[in-house]
């Protein structure tokens, strides 16, 4: 088998620009890129209170994002109290998401992440895990998700700086078809947050905040 027979995930270049500033040069599967944007600008707190920001994007060589932080009204989220979540429900939202991974299955080379909660399901694909996590963020934050009330999946490991990446958003489940780092699972126990490994196996791993899986 030739490499030219396989086909090959994209990855571009993708500059960020904020206010007329450039602000960060992405590596990145080039679709949903408003998504990534609006998800990466939350993680660092940018949002203005009250404001979905205004993304226009151009291809080109390098691809942009040219953003301004005031736009429409941005709806809130429609706070949902949390209910332990089995853990078998969290492997089948996981498995759920896996068959919405179209890039994955076509080239392999991707991550894909998801936000789930009760009844709805957002995924995304990118090149890179981080990327992929930011995208489901924002597909959330736009459509008024409260991630207090979500599960993050991810197909790549849960290190420290993917788990305080959802602590900051406030999501109190994270989980992964792999394993997370000591770090990850430390900063998660501090958090009060659940952390799921190996999510997919007939064995998941359950390292911190069982109780809110309603185990003890």
């Amino acid at each position: 088998m030739t490499g030219a027979s396989h086909p090959l995930p994209q990855e571009r270049p993708v500059q960020l620009w904020v206010e007329g500033a450039l602000l960060h040069t992405f590596y990145c599967t080039p679709r949903d890129l408003a998504e990534l944007a609006v998800g990466f600008l939350s993680d660092r707190g940018l949002l203005r209170p009250g404001c979905l920001p205004t993304v226009t994007q151009s291809q080109g060589e390098p691809w942009s994002l040219r953003v301004e932080l005031d736009g429409p009204p941005l709806t809130p989220p429609n706070p949902v109290p949390w209910r332990p979540i089995p853990l078998t429900e969290v492997s089948a939202l996981a498995r759920e998401a896996m068959e919405q991974t179209p890039l994955r299955r076509q080239s392999g080379g991707v991550h894909a992440a998801a936000l789930c909660w009760q009844g709805g399901l957002l995924v995304r694909e990118d090149v890179a895990r981080h990327n992929a996590v930011d995208k489901a963020v924002g597909a959330g934050i736009i459509r008024g998700v409260d991630p207090a009330a979500a599960v993050l999946f991810t197909t790549g490991r849960l290190s420290h700086e993917m788990l305080a990446k959802a602590a900051r958003l406030g999501i109190p489940v994270a989980a992964t078809m792999k394993y997370p780092t000591d770090l990850g699972v430390a900063l998660a126990s501090r958090k009060g947050m659940c952390v799921v490994g190996m999510v997919l196996s007939p064995a998941p791993v359950v390292y911190t905040g069982g109780w809110r899986l309603g185990l003890e």
